[in-house]
């Protein structure tokens, strides 16, 4: 299949400063929901804002549908991009902005009105239609720049961390919102955000980013259960991974793969118990626990070992208290990084 979307050995420099993005190659495929990750100033709005046409590569090509984009302006692209300020004009009704657009692609009056009407049905914003932007709540004005962009119905959504602005409770109802639209529409969406939750959650396929170079690309199952390296165990997951070095396991037994430097553990995989079996199967620890967290179906617990401190989530209604443990990893749960902290598969 054709991707949607390429990047082939991409650079980006400002006034000749080092690179902020040097020899990236990406494939985004049709009708796929991307989430472009990682930490802030890692490259993924940048690197949105030049599929956009909205910055120019300093190197490399990008392609939209098998087509050179070095010389298309940004309204040539067949792209609409969604913006974390919404970017809507103050003075005009809800109709007017979402028909602003419409205008400018000379699209005729009857058209324009079908268009608006069926992209505020989907988006429950008809009854707004005649309000100013400031009448409205920051998701109800969200839904207005997803609607103005929608009406052009282009063959790319970009959206640049559009719920960022958003508090928690309308965060979540966007999201599903957008995992709805998404299948309504069947069409392509790339969306930037530093939140690896909105990524795990929404996303068909996540590249995740880190100063400027892609660590991993991949279904949110497959990055979750299958990093490639520690940078990726560490970002995805809440809480992260525990890194431990290997140094740490000096007094067990233990029998890891050749050039290993570090063992990771997911904390929900953490066993704890006052006293575990002498058969056990796994890596034992003693610490102590020095907080805890009830988080509904499930508690998060801080442990102290002597040298680290490790986090273990439990599905339990009994909380276990501020006190000297006994706690296991089984072997099967293990992960193995080298010395440049990337992945050894045993």
């Amino acid at each position: 299949m054709t991707p949607k979307i390429e990047l082939k050995g991409i650079k980006k420099s400002y006034d000749g400063n080092p690179p902020v993005i040097e020899n990236l190659s990406m494939k985004i495929m049709p009708e796929s929901f991307t989430v472009l990750l990682g930490p802030s100033g890692c490259g993924k709005s940048t690197t949105l804002r030049m599929i956009a046409g909205l910055e120019q590569e300093t190197g490399g090509t990008i392609f939209i549908d098998g087509k050179d984009m070095k010389h298309v302006e940004p309204g040539e692209r067949n792209i609409a991009m969604v913006f974390q300020n919404y970017a809507l004009y103050p003075t005009m009704t809800i109709r007017e902005n979402i028909e602003f657009g419409l205008k400018n692609m000379k699209v005729e009056k009857n058209e324009r009105f079908e268009r608006i009407k069926q992209v505020s049905e989907i988006l429950g914003l008809s009854e707004y239609l005649s309000r100013k932007p400031a009448k409205l709540s920051g998701g109800q004005r969200q839904r207005v720049a997803l609607a103005r962009a929608m009406v052009k119905k282009p063959a790319v959504f970009l959206m640049d961390e559009p719920l960022s602005n958003l508090d928690a409770k309308l965060r979540n109802q966007i999201r599903g919102e957008l995992i709805e639209l998404h299948k309504r529409l069947k069409t392509t969406f790339v969306f930037v955000t530093h939140d690896q939750t909105e990524a795990m959650s929404m996303a068909t396929d996540i590249i995740l980013l880190n100063e400027g170079k892609i660590m991993q690309e991949g279904s949110p199952i497959e990055i979750y259960h299958n990093p490639q390296n520690i940078f990726t165990a560490k970002f995805i997951g809440n809480p992260p991974m525990n890194i431990l070095k290997l140094s740490d396991f000096s007094s067990e037994a233990l029998i890891v793969p050749e050039k290993t430097a570090y063992i990771g553990f997911r904390p929900e995989n953490v066993v704890i118990a006052e006293s575990l079996p002498e058969n056990r199967e796994g890596i034992t620890f003693k610490g102590e626990i020095v907080t805890h967290e009830m988080l509904g179906s499930e508690i998060l617990y801080r442990i102290q070992l002597e040298n680290e401190s490790i986090n273990a989530k439990i599905y339990s209604s009994k909380m276990t208290d501020y006190s000297q443990i006994s706690v296991m990893v089984p072997h099967e749960k293990l992960y193995y990084f080298d010395t440049h902290e990337n992945r050894i598969f045993s």
